[in-house]
């Protein structure tokens, strides 16, 4: 009897793909830092009985992750934030998870001043949110991205001088 099993890979996005092929030939998986939360959901994030058994996750999930960053946002007593994410469901669903965090602690003192969405992998879509935040008043940005495209995004944030003293940048499965 031989045991084998697939480790990684290092994002959510690439996890998703492989789970696939993980599940099928009965594999164990142990993702190490992909932290979507419908990855111990099943494929797709559909119930799925044998995934309780075969997927381990050694990093913790977004839905985790955003209370941290709703933390942060409240202990640095940071009054405005914006952010930005990828328009997908990674995306809209840590955008929806920070959003309940605040929702749950009614922080008069914190506004989420703008939410803007970008294209994954569409850089014209990325140069059109960076604008839009550039023009706003807040210089605490929480990205929503996979790694990839965060790269991407500071990137040009830095090509716009929207980065180093004076700016704040947030993350979570990239960072």
């Amino acid at each position: 009897l031989c045991n084998f099993a697939v480790l990684g890979p290092p994002s959510t996005e690439g996890t998703e793909h492989v789970q696939y092929f993980s599940l099928s030939s009965r594999l164990s998986q142990l993702a190490f830092s992909a932290t979507g939360a419908d990855l111990t959901r099943g494929v797709g994030g559909m119930p799925n009985e044998p995934q309780d058994t075969l997927f381990f996750r050694t990093c913790h999930t977004d839905t985790v992750l955003s209370g941290g960053i709703w933390e942060a946002i409240k202990h640095f007593e940071w009054d405005l934030f914006s952010v930005i994410y990828s328009a997908n469901e990674y995306g809209r669903e840590f955008l929806e998870a920070v959003v309940a965090r605040m929702e749950e602690s009614n922080p008069e003192s914190v506004t989420l001043t703008t939410a803007v969405s970008f294209v994954p992998g569409d850089g014209a879509s990325m140069e059109e949110a960076l604008e839009v935040l550039e023009s706003e008043s807040t210089r605490i940005f929480l990205l929503i991205a996979y790694a990839d495209d965060a790269s991407e995004i500071l990137v040009r944030a830095s090509e716009k001088n929207m980065v180093g003293k004076g700016w704040t940048w947030l993350g979570g499965e990239w960072a």
